[in-house]
């Protein structure tokens, strides 16, 4: 029996388990015992779980596994730790890059990953994006009004504030599946 189904017939409320045997000697527990978060996944989602972490959380051989592509791992794998958040007080993802003193953790690297017939794994680190950012104030006119003629405004750049640039980094996910079947991924960590 699936007990993450396991529902009373009157109410539809979550049946609770209230005695263990052992099958062998028949000795018997008695009491209130809490179903663990992860068995109140339905049978589907505990073998992706099962899966994803012996795969070492590799997304790819997720999508090779499942026959499915990475915004649909990502998804399912959203879905299911909302599933669990529901169940019980895990730090949500948003916790998770927090510092001991509130402010966003930081982040390390722009990552830019493509999947297909050409590999392509590019971390850029983030201190980088940064310096280039503020090297583009140090500009002289006429090499900003070159790049304005080729349609490149770097003006905007000289009042962008660095906590506003990684607030900004934090949110970027970009992933993109083109006809000849490559995969491409843009994210921070």
């Amino acid at each position: 029996m699936d007990i993450s189904k396991a529902r009373c017939a009157e109410c539809q409320r979550p049946m609770k388990v209230e005695r263990m045997i052992c099958p062998r000697c028949e000795v018997r527990l008695e009491g209130n015992f809490e179903i663990p978060a992860l068995a109140r996944l339905s049978m589907e989602d505990q073998a992706f779980v099962v899966a994803f972490l012996r795969h070492h959380g590799s997304i790819k051989r997720m999508e090779s596994l499942f026959g499915i592509s990475y915004p649909t791992v990502k998804n399912r794998l959203n879905s299911i730790a909302h599933a669990l958040d529901e169940s019980f007080n895990a730090p949500r993802a948003e916790e998770d890059e927090r510092t001991h003193d509130g402010k966003a953790g930081p982040l390390k690297y722009l990552r830019v990953v493509v999947d297909g017939k050409d590999k392509v794994n590019v971390r850029v680190p983030i201190g980088l994006l940064r310096t280039g950012i503020k090297l583009t104030t140090l500009l002289p006119p006429r090499a900003s009004d070159r790049l304005a003629q080729q349609g490149i405004d770097l003006s905007h750049l000289k009042n962008l504030d660095g906590e506003e640039l990684m607030d900004a980094l934090r949110e970027l996910s970009v992933d993109v599946d083109s006809e000849n079947g490559d995969t491409v991924h843009v994210f921070c960590e």
